[in-house]
């Protein structure tokens, strides 16, 4: 098994590693169903499509990343700070980018729906990403006549004699 990175791609295409490997990452997956009562046979379970995927981690990052020595990341940023204006930047475009875990195969698109991040001590910061999976869609106006068609009105009928 070679070297395992944990890479963030943002919407220019700009790739960064983060310094220090989650102790756990996992690539959930879960379906949608719906529970349907029918008559004289009672419950029954609904299979639907595959939900968003939801990927949440913490991990560190180092004030000085080239200083320490539990660093994983091949290649280094100058600062702590780096990383997290990266992240930080990228959740405020509002656009999509990648999450890719190597030898392992997860490769996702995915956006920062949220990040935070805590000063542990004078030496690093504790961080905590949650990411959902990003599906591309393309919404299209659909041709349709808007008006009703008219309704011929008949003539009242004539009184009985």
């Amino acid at each position: 098994m070679g070297h395992i990175g944990v890479y963030l791609t943002n919407h220019h295409n700009k790739t960064l590693e983060l310094p220090v490997n989650p102790s756990r990452v996992g690539l959930p997956q879960e379906m949608a169903t719906e529970l349907v009562d029918i008559t004289k046979l009672g419950n029954v379970s609904v299979i639907g499509e595959r939900k968003i995927r939801e990927i949440s981690f913490e991990f560190r990052i180092p004030l000085k990343p080239k200083t320490v020595t539990y660093a994983t990341a091949n290649r280094l940023l100058a600062s702590g700070w780096d990383y997290v204006n990266f992240i930080r930047n990228w959740m405020e475009s509002k656009k999509h980018g990648r999450f890719v875990v190597t030898d392992i195969g997860f490769i996702v698109d995915v956006y920062v729906s949220k990040f935070e991040w805590t000063a542990e001590n004078e030496d690093e910061f504790i961080c905590q990403i949650d990411l959902k999976e990003y599906r591309n869609f393309e919404a299209r106006k659909i041709a349709g006549t808007a008006t009703v068609p008219k309704i011929p009105v008949q003539p009242p009928r004539p009184a009985p004699p």
